[in-house]
């Protein structure tokens, strides 16, 4: 062997170990044809979960008067999990209806006649009567809705009749909307 086929032997030899050595650091950290697209891979971390988004629609402490209620609407797009938190902070017994559009409109026709009539509300998300706090969730559909937290005699619990008197209640409320 002459010293020019040596030198193209190492050559050689140098090129086909540098070959395997690439083949095998590729094999390493590929994931194989046949793994899933959503498993993680030493090159490829896991996808993460989407993160839930949670933002309050309407939150606030009012004083209701003897005869009073109050309305907080909002309009759902898509398909979300509503939380409804009320606390009675002071005063007699009230109610705090969840309704959906129907229930809202049956809602505003009751109080304009001053009459009470039965009316839909979403009974997961609703406490009538209301004597402390509460809060619950539940899965809702697009659409319109609304918080009706009353002190008057439409609803289920009536505040209780006083000549000289008025019965006010001081509540709290917040309504919080995630994915």
């Amino acid at each position: 062997m002459t010293k020019r086929e040596g030198i193209a032997l190492v050559v050689f030899v140098l090129v086909a170990v540098a070959f395997v050595f690439f083949w095998i650091g590729r094999l390493r950290y590929e994931a194989p044809a046949s793994m899933p697209p959503n498993v993680a891979s030493p090159s490829q971390p896991a996808p993460l979960p989407p993160t839930p988004v949670t933002r309050t629609v309407a939150s606030d402490t009012r004083l209701l008067e003897q005869g009073q209620f109050y309305i907080s609407s909002f309009q759902l797009l898509q398909p979300a999990t509503v939380t409804v938190s009320v606390s009675l902070k002071s005063g007699a017994a009230i109610d705090s209806y969840f309704v959906a559009e129907q229930g809202l409109n049956t809602w505003e026709a009751m109080a304009a006649n001053n009459q009470s009539i039965a009316f839909p509300y979403i009974t997961e998300l609703t406490m009538a009567p209301l004597d402390g706090d509460y809060t619950r969730s539940a899965r809702l559909g697009p659409g319109k809705y609304a918080l009706i937290v009353d002190n008057s005699r439409l609803g289920a619990t009536a505040p209780p009749f006083h000549f000289f008197k008025h019965t006010s209640a001081l509540i709290g409320y917040e309504v919080q909307v995630s994915n």
